[in-house]
C-alpha cells in the first residue's frame, strides 16, 4: 500500500472523494493491471485504516505535548514556592530587647469602610461590583468633606476642623465588605452580656465625681485616642 496524503485520507473517510478502481502500478517500465476485479470497498477499507493510524498518532502527540507542558508548569511553581520559602527563612526577624518580634511602627487602618454596617447597606455583606464600591466611596467623601460650606452657619461651625486634620482614608476595604465587623453577619456590634453591663456600671460608678481628676478619667474621643 502506498503512503497516502493526509488530506486525501480525510476526503475518502468523509465521503467527499470517490475512488472506484485500484491505482494501476507500473512495473519494469510497462503498464500492468493488477487485479481489476478488486473492489473499491477493499481500497476504502485500507485507506480508512491508514487515516485512522495517522489520526491516532496526532492525538497521542497532542497528549504528550499537553503532559509535558503540565509538568513544566508544575516544576516552575515548585521552584517558585521553594525560593520564596528560602528567602523568608533567611530574612532576619526584627526583635526588641527581650527577644520578642518587633511590631513597632505606624500602622494605618484608615478606610472608608465603617466599623458597623450602615442602615442603608443592611443585608448587604459585600458590594456587588467595583463600580458600586466606587460610587459609595465618592458619596462618603462628599458627605465627610469638612471643607464644605453648604448649609446653615451652625452646620458649618459644627464641622470644626478642616478636612486636612482627618485621616479617614479614601477607599473601602479590598474585600469590598460593607463593614469591618464580619461576625455577626449583620455587621453590628452585639449587645453587652449581663456581665458586661455590670462591669460598665461599676466603672461609671467609680468615675462619678472624678471626671476631671486626670486624663484617664476623660472620654477617649476627647483624648484624641479615637474619633467617631
Amino acid at each position: 500500500m502506498r503512503r497516502w496524503n493526509l488530506k486525501i485520507c480525510k476526503d475518502i473517510v468523509s465521503g467527499t472523494l470517490a475512488v472506484s478502481r485500484v491505482p494501476e502500478p507500473y512495473e519494469n517500465g510497462r503498464r500492468k493491471m493488477d487485479r481489476i476485479e478488486q473492489t473499491e470497498v477493499t481500497l476504502l477499507s485500507q485507506m480508512e485504516r491508514n487515516c485512522f493510524s495517522v489520526h491516532q498518532e496526532q492525538v497521542h502527540r497532542l497528549i504528550r505535548r499537553k503532559n509535558n507542558m503540565r509538568a513544566s508548569v508544575t516544576l516552575c511553581l515548585c521552584v517558585f514556592v521553594l525560593s520564596a520559602t528560602a528567602v523568608a527563612q533567611t530574612r532576619p526577624i526584627p526583635r526588641i530587647a527581650d527577644g520578642h518580634p518587633d511590631f513597632q511602627g505606624i500602622w494605618s487602618f484608615a478606610t472608608i469602610t465603617p466599623l458597623e454596617r450602615p442602615a442603608e447597606l443592611a443585608g448587604k455583606e459585600f458590594f456587588a461590583s467595583d463600580k458600586e464600591a466606587a460610587d459609595y466611596e465618592a458619596d462618603v467623601r462628599r458627605r465627610n468633606n469638612m471643607d464644605r460650606r453648604d448649609g446653615p452657619a451652625e452646620q458649618d461651625v459644627g464641622r470644626a476642623y478642616n478636612d486636612f486634620w482627618y485621616d479617614r482614608g479614601t477607599k473601602v476595604a479590598k474585600t469590598r465588605r460593607t463593614s469591618l465587623i464580619i461576625e455577626p453577619h449583620d455587621g453590628k456590634v452585639p449587645p453587652l452580656t449581663p456581665a458586661g453591663r455590670e462591669r460598665q456600671t461599676e466603672r461609671l460608678a467609680v468615675n462619678r465625681g472624678h471626671e476631671f481628676d486626670g486624663p484617664e478619667n476623660r472620654p477617649l474621643a476627647e483624648r484624641c485616642i479615637i474619633w467617631p
